[in-house]
């Protein structure tokens, strides 16, 4: 039977191996065993190999696959997620595809929905996760799969409660691996557009427990997981322009400030380009606890102290470039703009001590650490003691990331985190004699002055 070959079993005398076109068939057979069967054995032969899922793709295997998950018995919908799980792995975005024409996201939702078994629950997210990684295929998880994930995983296991009691507190995570999935397939999904930014910022509960999940991860002592790697960066990405995407966020800007010493550069977020300029120097937070009250739940936890206090704990715990890098980039994105929380923030951050842990970064091995750092202290800088501490401690690494002299990094820095050190200098020198030494000091003016010729 296709039970003992797939099992690893000897087959039976007379047995021949039987070919792709007569698998498929069998999909479609009466017999459920023969279904399951079949399912679980194109699972066999499509794991990482890339011809059999192109093959299966031609031969019309994906859409009776899709059909099988909303088959009654768990044997046969388990064996064709399996299958479509790893036919959609890799990097064929023609199996990807194949799956979404033929409604395959519907269809895992809908399995998701009825599913009470934590090994399906794996498999379906994990294609879930595999299918996300394809830009037209993300916002039809969002639109289709964002509610189901949230409601069905993310917000059950991550411990979290929306009526919090004296229990309610991180505790260790249980099923990591869905929850590793889940949050990966929707960290893949909210760097699509601003739309699904927005739709998972109002999901309800959905930044609660990811932020519960982060909490119970540093708990535990485990600041380097996966699915903690997958959590920051979706928080970053969701912190991305959330002082101009959130809702009403015009209560929040403020006027551009009039004093003459606080017209710097504009300040940009994490991974664009818009812009908005410095906030004024006048207000010194007495401490980080003195913000405006809020509700404290849901999208507006992602400006919250306590998600400031994650990101500080994992810049300095934290080992992982990918979490470094989120938690950097997450500083930067809540920095830019001209806003309340931004002016608040770059100040809570001063007085956490997370200033130094930032500069820190500027060595990292990691050039796309390095940048982020770059652009986070650049934000920073827009505090004028913000600028005074950076010019002091950060310049000599800044300097030495340029190219060109005799005291450069190692690293030879893409065109962009060279732009990005340029820029994050150029805020932190505007009006800053201390720095403007500092850049002379560290020969830094003869290195602007080799780009400049180069």
């Amino acid at each position: 039977s296709l039970d003992s070959l797939r099992k690893g079993g000897p087959p039976p005398p007379n047995w021949r191996q039987p070919e792709l076109p007569e698998v498929i068939a069998m999909l479609g057979f009466r017999l459920d065993a023969v279904k399951s069967n079949a399912a679980a054995y194109l699972q066999h032969l499509c794991y990482r190999n890339d011809k059999v899922k192109t093959d299966v793709r031609k031969l019309k295997g994906i859409p009776v696959l899709v059909g099988l998950l909303d088959h009654p018995k768990k044997e046969v919908h388990l064996g064709a997620c399996g299958a479509l799980k790893n036919i959609s792995f890799g990097r064929d975005q023609d199996n990807k595809i194949a799956i979404k024409n033929c409604d395959g996201v519907p269809a895992l939702v809908r399995l998701l929905r009825k599913a009470r078994d934590m090994d399906l629950t794996e498999v379906i997210t994990g294609t879930l996760w595999n299918l996300s990684s394809h830009d037209s295929i993300k916002m039809e998880i969002v639109d289709h799969a964002l509610h189901a994930l949230t409601d069905e995983v993310i917000i059950p296991h991550s411990g979290w409660e929306r009526e919090p009691n004296e229990d309610c507190k991180p505790r260790h995570i249980e099923w990591e691996s869905v929850l590793t999935n889940t949050a990966g397939c929707l960290r893949n999904v909210s760097s699509e557009r601003s739309e699904a930014r927005r739709k998972l910022r109002e999901c309800d509960g959905l930044v609660d427990a990811l932020i519960f999940i982060v909490q119970a991860e540093i708990g535990q002592k485990d600041s380097d997981s996966k699915l903690v790697e997958n959590c920051v960066c979706l928080l970053r990405n969701l912190s991305y322009q959330v002082h101009r995407e959130i809702p009403q966020a015009e209560r929040y800007q403020e006027a551009p400030p009039n004093v003459a010493n606080n017209t710097g550069p504009h300040a940009a977020s994490c991974f664009g380009a818009k812009k908005g300029k410095g906030e004024s120097w006048f207000f010194v937070m007495t401490s980080i606890l003195c913000l405006p009250a809020l509700s404290r739940a849901g999208y507006e936890l992602l400006f919250q102290p306590e998600v400031v206090r994650i990101y500080i704990s994992l810049l300095k715990e934290s080992k992982t470039p990918a979490i470094l890098e989120a938690s950097a980039g997450a500083i930067q994105n809540l920095c830019a703009g001209r806003w309340t929380y931004g002016r608040y923030i770059r100040s809570a951050l001063r007085q956490e001590k997370a200033l130094s842990a930032i500069a820190d970064l500027l060595t990292n091995e990691h050039e796309r650490v390095v940048k982020a750092a770059s652009g986070a202290l650049r934000n920073l800088a827009v505090d004028a003691r913000n600028k005074e501490l950076i010019g002091k401690h950060a310049i000599p690494n800044l300097v030495k990331n340029l190219p060109g002299g005799q005291q450069s990094s190692s690293q030879n820095f893409s065109e962009d985190t060279v732009v990005s050190l340029l820029n994050t200098i150029n805020e932190v020198i505007a009006e800053n004699l201390e720095a403007a030494k500092k850049l002379r000091e560290t020969q830094g003016i003869e290195k602007l002055v080799l780009i400049n010729k180069s």
